[in-house]
């Protein structure tokens, strides 16, 4: 793995202010020479507010399989209750 591809991993965590100060400097100084990594952290930076913003959802917990059996249960053919 090249440098390049090391910063643009470092990225995620770079968004989230979850990276070292000193590699957070790295990719600042990178950021201010590559447009891809740019576009990069704009991607990754939408992706963070999302979760910000109501992602807690993408963490609930799952449907117990008893759940999920009774739900299939009462589904009535073609998809509706």
């Amino acid at each position: 793995m090249d440098r390049h591809e090391q910063l643009e991993l470092d990225i995620p965590a770079f968004v989230a202010s979850r990276l070292e100060e000193d590699a957070a400097r790295r990719l600042r100084d990178h950021l201010a020479e590559c447009e891809s990594c740019r576009e990069l952290v704009a991607s990754w930076t939408e992706i963070v507010a999302g979760m910000r913003e109501g992602g807690e959802e993408l963490f609930a917990p799952h449907p117990t399989v008893a759940a999920l059996r009774e739900f299939a249960r009462v589904l009535k053919p073609g998809g509706r209750m």
